[in-house]
C-alpha cells in the first residue's frame, strides 16, 4: 500500500466520508497549525460538518522553551493525585494511561491487575524501564501499550504487534507475516495508536474527530478508522467498566477560531472539582489536565515528557503549541466503595509553625464500609483513625506538626483502606521562609558534558553564608541530577555536589535549574548538560536525521562523511545557533556501508558519530496487486524515488539485461514500493526460461529478490 510521509494511503478508512484526523507528530520541533494538519472533512449525521485532525508523534519536548515546572501551589489550587507517565509510544495513549491509572487507584482496580505493587498502578512508570529505537527512547506502561517482556508478559503485545520507529508506516506483525495478539488488552490497543494498517496512524499518532463549530463530538465511532476517544471508552468496557450516556466526548475549548459553544475553563474545574481528569489537546500534542488554579487560570498538568508537574494558561499554548481543545471522560460509579473528597489538599506556613488544620469528606457509595486511615510521614495525623463508613459524609480532620520542616514542599499520602480498595489524599506542604541571614551561591552555572548512554562526572558549587545562620533547602526542576546534601544549616561554606544521571537522555542540550532557598532569599544554578558523541546513524538517500554539533560555535558547521581520502557531505537544513541543534539530510551517492560522519566550522573539526551506516534497501516480500502492478514490502527505500527492474540473463550472455518498470509520484514510501511493467514483454521473458530477479536500486545500492515466475 502506497503512502506519503504523512502517512495518508487510499484505503478506505481515508475516503471521504471520514472525519478529519489530527495526529499528534512528535518529532516536528515546531508547532504546526491546526489547518494545516486536516486531512479530510465531511458531513456528519446531523449535517453538520465534522473535521478530523491527522496527529503527528513527539516523544520529546521541543527545544528552545519553558519547562514550566510547578514549583509551589497558591492556596486557591486545586489538583488531582495522578500517576505520571513518560513518553510511551504516543502522547495520546499515554496521557490516556495517565488518566486510566488514577481511576485504577481510585475506586476501578481492574485498569491494572499485574504483578508490580500488589495490583495497584505506579505513580510513575519508570518501574517497568524504557526502551530505545535508533534516536527514539520510550517508556514503557503495560495500561499504555503492552509488550512482551514488560511486566512479565510472556506473549507479544501492542509494541511488538505495531512499533517500528517513530513516523513509520511499518507494522512489525504484518511485515513479520504473525497474526495480531488477541484479546485487545490496553489502552493503545482501542484507542487504534500506532496502527497503520488497520487505522492509518503512523508510529506515535492517535486520530481525533471533532465538531469545528464548538459542540461537543460524543463517542463518534466512524464507519472506518479509530476514534481516540471512542477507544478509551471500548477500553474501559474491556476492563469491566461503563461510561454514562454523553460520558465521553472530544469538544473544542470556547473562543478558539471564534466559537461561542465551546468548552470553558468553569467546565474544566468542574471536572476537576468531580475528580475526573482531562486530556488537554494542543496543536500537535495531548497531555493530562490533572488541576488548575482558580485565581489566574492556570492548567496544571502532565506533559508525557517527566513526571513532573507543568503548568499552562487555559486557551494559552504550551511549547509553542496552541491549546485547541479537550477530550473529557466519565466513568460510571461503580457498585460499591469508599469516597474522599477532596483528593488533595495544599497547606502552607512558615518556617518554625505549623498549618492549620486541614480535612477532607470520607463517605461510603452504598451500604457501610470499615476503613482505616494510615499515612507515610510524621508531621501529620488523621482523626478519627478508623471507623465505619456510610453514604452519610463524615469530616476527617488532617492535623499538622511541622515547625521542624525545612523551606521547601514536603509531600505525603494518606492511605483511606476499607471494603477490598484503597482511597488516597496527597498532601503538598510548602514551608516558607521567615527570614534569617544571607548567604550567596558560587558558581551559578555549571556546564556539565557527556555521550549518550553515560554520565558526567559530579559537579559541586559553594553555599556561603554572608551573615548569620542559614537554614536552607535545595530543590531542581528535573529527574537526571541530584545535590547533596538537599538541606541543612550553615554559618561558613558548605559544598553542595551535584550527581548526574544522565544514560537515557538523548543528543542535545539540556538544561536544569537548581533553587537554593533560606533566608528569606532564593538563588539559582543554572545546569547547561550537552550530551553528544557516540551516536548511531542509520540513512539512506533522503533520510533526515539531527544531532549536537560536538564543535563550541554558534556557527552552522559544514557535514560531512569521510570516505578514504574524500569527504562527501551531507546536506544541512536547519541549525539552532542556541542548542548547536544540526538538521541534516542524506543526499549523496555512496556505496553501503559503515562511516565515521564529522562538523566542521572554519579550523574547528569534531567527530558526530563513528558508526553512521548507509544502508540497502531490505525486501521483506512482493505483494501481486491488479495486472500489471506489484508491491514491493520491506524498509530502509529512502525516501527518493528508487529504481525497479526485473533482470535476467539471456543465454550465453554473462551480463544481465533488464526490463524496466515504473513508478509513480506517490507510489514509494519507506516501507512500501509500488510499480507496474509491460506485461507482454514479462511474458517473452519468461519464454526463454531463464531466472528472473526483481532489483530495486536507491541510487546507493542494490538488493535483490528472486521471484519464481
Amino acid at each position: 500500500m502506497p503512502t506519503n510521509r504523512l502517512g495518508r494511503s487510499p484505503r478506505g478508512w481515508l475516503r471521504r466520508l471520514t472525519v478529519l484526523s489530527l495526529a499528534v507528530f512528535g518529532l516536528a520541533a515546531a508547532a504546526q497549525d491546526l489547518e494545516s494538519l486536516i486531512v479530510d472533512r465531511a458531513v456528519g449525521p446531523d449535517g453538520q460538518e465534522i473535521v478530523g485532525i491527522k496527529t503527528l508523534p513527539i516523544p520529546v519536548r521541543p527545544a528552545g522553551f519553558a519547562t514550566n515546572v510547578v514549583k509551589t501551589y497558591p492556596k486557591t489550587a486545586k489538583t488531582l493525585a495522578t500517576p505520571s507517565f513518560d513518553w510511551t509510544y504516543g502522547c495520546s495513549a499515554t496521557s490516556a494511561g495517565m488518566m486510566f491509572g488514577y481511576y485504577d487507584r481510585n475506586g476501578y482496580p481492574d485498569f491494572y491487575t499485574g504483578p508490580v505493587d500488589g495490583g495497584v498502578c505506579p505513580l510513575t512508570n519508570e518501574i517497568w524501564g524504557k526502551s530505545t529505537y535508533g534516536t527514539t527512547t520510550c517508556g514503557n506502561c503495560p495500561i499504555v501499550a503492552t509488550k512482551q517482556g514488560v511486566d512479565a508478559r510472556a506473549t507479544k503485545g501492542h509494541v511488538d504487534d505495531y512499533w517500528y520507529a517513530t513516523d513509520s508506516a511499518v507494522d512489525p506483525y504484518y511485515t513479520g507475516s504473525w497474526t495480531q495478539h488477541s484479546p485487545l488488552d490496553c489502552a493503545g490497543d482501542f484507542m487504534g495508536t500506532n496502527q497503520y494498517r488497520n487505522y492509518g496512524n503512523v508510529d506515535g499518532a492517535t486520530t481525533f474527530y471533532w465538531n469545528p463549530n464548538g459542540d461537543p463530538l460524543y463517542d463518534y465511532d466512524p464507519a472506518s478508522g479509530r476514534d481516540g476517544c471512542h477507544g478509551m471508552r471500548l477500553f474501559v468496557e474491556s476492563c469491566g467498566y461503563t461510561v454514562p450516556a454523553n460520558g465521553n466526548y472530544n469538544q473544542y475549548i470556547y473562543g478558539y477560531e471564534g466559537n461561542t459553544k465551546g468548552f470553558t475553563f468553569a467546565q474544566y474545574m468542574d471536572e476537576i472539582d468531580a475528580n475526573r481528569p482531562v486530556l488537554i489537546q494542543v496543536e500537535g500534542h495531548t497531555m493530562l489536565g490533572v488541576g488548575y488554579d482558580d485565581a489566574s487560570n492556570k492548567v496544571y498538568l502532565h506533559d508525557t515528557w517527566d513526571y513532573l508537574v507543568h503548568e499552562m494558561t487555559w486557551g494559552g499554548s504550551y511549547s509553542g503549541m496552541a491549546h485547541y481543545g479537550v477530550t473529557v471522560f466519565q466513568l460510571a460509579s461503580s457498585s460499591s466503595g469508599l469516597s474522599v473528597t477532596p483528593n488533595s489538599l495544599t497547606p502552607s506556613a512558615v518556617v518554625g509553625s505549623s498549618p492549620a488544620n486541614g480535612s477532607f469528606s470520607l463517605s461510603a457509595t452504598s451500604g457501610s464500609i470499615a476503613y482505616t486511615i494510615t499515612d507515610n510521614v510524621d508531621w501529620l495525623s488523621c482523626s478519627p483513625s478508623s471507623g465505619t463508613a456510610t453514604t452519610t459524609a463524615q469530616t476527617i480532620t488532617v492535623a499538622y506538626s511541622a515547625s521542624t520542616l525545612a523551606v521547601g514542599i514536603h509531600t505525603a499520602v494518606i492511605t483511606v483502606s476499607g471494603g477490598g480498595e484503597n482511597r488516597e489524599v496527597t498532601v503538598a506542604l510548602t514551608i516558607t521562609s521567615g527570614g534569617g541571614g544571607t548567604f550567596s551561591v558560587s558558581p551559578s552555572t555549571l556546564e556539565p558534558t557527556s555521550t549518550v548512554g553515560s554520565s558526567p562526572a559530579n559537579d559541586s558549587f559553594s553555599l556561603s553564608a554572608t551573615s548569620g545562620s542559614i537554614a536552607y533547602t535545595i530543590t531542581d526542576n528535573v529527574d537526571w541530577l541530584s545535590c547533596s546534601p538537599s538541606s541543612g544549616t550553615t554559618t561558613t561554606v558548605q559544598t553542595i555536589t551535584v550527581a548526574y544521571s544522565a544514560s537515557t537522555l538523548a543528543v542535545g542540550i539540556h538544561t536544569a535549574v537548581i533553587t537554593v532557598s533560606g533566608g528569606g532569599q532564593t538563588q539559582e544554578v543554572t545546569v547547561t548538560l550537552t550530551i553528544s558523541g557516540a551516536t548511531d546513524f542509520t540513512v539512506t538517500i533522503g533520510t533526515p536525521f539531527e544531532f549536537t554539533s560536538p564543535v563550541d560555535s554558534a556557527k552552522k558547521p559544514t557535514v560531512y562523511v569521510v570516505n578514504g581520502k574524500k569527504k562527501i557531505s551531507a546536506k544541512v537544513t536547519g541549525f539552532d545557533s542556541s542548542t548547536r541543534v544540526v538538521s541534516c539530510q542524506w543526499t549523496a551517492k555512496i556505496a553501503a556501508g559503515t562511516y565515521t560522519l564529522e562538523a566542521k566550522v572554519g579550523k574547528l573539526t569534531g567527530t558526530v558519530s563513528s558508526n553512521f551506516v548507509v544502508a540497502p534497501p531490505v525486501i521483506y516480500n512482493i505483494e501481486d496487486k491488479e495486472n500489471s502492478t506489484r508491491t514491493l514490502v520491506g524498509e530502509y527505500f529512502g525516501f527518493a524515488k528508487p529504481t525497479v527492474c526485473f533482470e535476467y540473463y539471456k543465454p550465453g550472455k554473462t551480463k544481465p539485461s533488464k526490463l524496466k518498470c515504473s513508478i509513480g509520484k506517490d507510489a514509494y514510501s519507506t516501507s512500501e514500493v509500488t510499480f507496474k511493467y509491460n506485461a507482454k514483454a514479462l511474458e517473452k521473458i519468461k519464454a526463454l526460461g531463464v531466472d528472473i530477479t526483481i532489483s530495486i536500486e536507491n541510487k546507493i545500492s542494490k538488493d535483490y529478490y528472486a521471484y519464481d515466475y
